[in-house]
């Protein structure tokens, strides 16, 4: 079920996006030598863009982030130079070449930039360049005739000067994008959609000078905030489960005030569980618990701490006030049997064969709280606390929470 936390990795584009529009027609309005001062932001905001995913190693947005600085100058040094048959034919090819370009580098996976694959890369840009180049050289009027070919008729598409080769383009990788953040949502999968976003607009304006630097600008920021989101996540999130990890854990423990409680939680019998299943599988059972984790209540904040076990940190709470929490998420993964999916177990199991495809299982965790003692008590002196308990409730049985 959507809630409102899932649009929250959305809201820098759409800021972005929407400043961007704002700020154009601004522009429009504003004196010349004001647009003459703004002329460079774009560059500003590539060279953010392309420094941070160079540092970084996000090679994907590098070369989005460099396709569009090709097309930024294209639209703002070279267009306005030519004449207006000459314009018409860079700006059908460069409708048409953006987007599709857009969606071959976030198919292509993080390859780096300074090797063999990330050279191929460079040499596909630079062959599109040569292209343009030629065609332009020649004249070559029918070959760009093409990319004008019109599809449909139909007011609605003759209201834009974009050609619909393009519109197509751009309307798969509209389907593309929004197919995989519905799958998984990541920061560079945003920022592909709004880039692309970017380049529809781009385009219906056909290369205005003064509409096309706002929108370049938020095209170069928006890369740069995904580069540092995603480098973010990488440090501080884990990937399997989603939940914020071990490092993320260490800052927010330095954080916490004079009252808290931490609790420890271990996948009972976990080892037994991927001897039996696979690690497939056991990645399927992590992924469950935390998603059970994600619904504690009493202010709780959940964490990998590392392999099976979690951690649950409660600001502001003792360990009498999140006792009740805590039970609530070890009932729900403990009613809930999991299904192992054939696809997941071991390929030498020799004994499911002829079995039916799904099997239910019980999974169930152990946890351990503690709260502050005393003054001079630290938050690794809870959480080996904790840990404490942890074993006591393992020791007594599994499946249940100890203090």
């Amino acid at each position: 079920m959507l809630s409102p936390r899932s649009f929250l990795p959305f809201v820098p584009a759409l800021l972005l996006i929407g400043g961007a529009i704002l700020l154009q027609s601004l522009l429009r309005e504003a004196a010349p030598s004001l647009r003459a001062l703004a002329k460079p932001l774009p560059l500003l905001g590539f060279a953010l863009a392309l420094g941070l995913s160079f540092h970084f190693n996000r090679s994907r947005l590098f070369f989005a982030a460099l396709s569009l600085t090709l097309v930024y100058l294209v639209f703002v040094w070279v267009l306005p130079a030519l004449k207006l048959q000459q314009q018409q034919q860079l700006y059908v090819l460069t409708a048409f070449l953006l987007p599709l370009n857009l969606i071959i580098f976030s198919a292509i996976g993080e390859r780096g930039m300074l090797n063999v694959r990330g050279m191929k890369r460079f040499a596909f840009l630079l062959a599109q360049v040569l292209l343009v180049l030629g065609i332009y050289q020649s004249q070559a009027q029918g070959l760009t005739a093409y990319f004008q070919t019109v599809f449909l008729s139909s007011p609605l598409l003759s209201a834009t000067p974009v050609p619909q080769p393009a519109l197509l383009v751009m309307l798969m990788g509209l389907v593309l994008f929004a197919l995989i953040l519905v799958l998984q949502v990541s920061a560079e999968d945003i920022a592909f959609l709004g880039i692309l976003v970017i380049t529809g607009l781009l385009m219906h304006q056909a290369g205005s000078a003064t509409g096309s630097l706002a929108l370049f600008t938020s095209a170069g920021l928006l890369i740069a905030v995904a580069v540092v989101q995603e480098s973010y996540s990488m440090a501080y999130i884990d990937e399997l489960t989603g939940l914020p990890g071990r490092r993320a854990l260490q800052e927010q423990l330095n954080k916490l005030g004079s009252q808290y409680s931490i609790a420890m939680l271990d996948v009972d019998h976990f080892k037994k569980f991927n001897d039996s299943y696979g690690h497939d599988v056991g990645d399927q059972v992590l992924r469950r618990v935390a998603a059970c984790m994600r619904e504690v209540s009493a202010g709780g904040k959940p964490y990998r701490y590392g392999g099976e076990e979690f951690s649950i940190i409660f600001p502001s709470k003792s360990k009498l006030e999140v006792l009740g929490a805590l039970e609530a998420v070890r009932e729900s993964i403990a009613s809930h049997p999991f299904d192992i999916r054939r696809e997941g177990r071991r390929q030498n199991d020799k004994k499911d064969k002829g079995k039916s495809d799904n099997k239910k299982v019980q999974v169930t965790i152990s946890i351990g709280v503690a709260d502050v003692v005393d003054e001079t008590t630290g938050p690794w002196d809870v959480m080996k606390a904790a840990d404490q308990a942890l074993y006591r409730a393992k020791k007594a049985g599994r499946n249940q929470v100890s203090q």
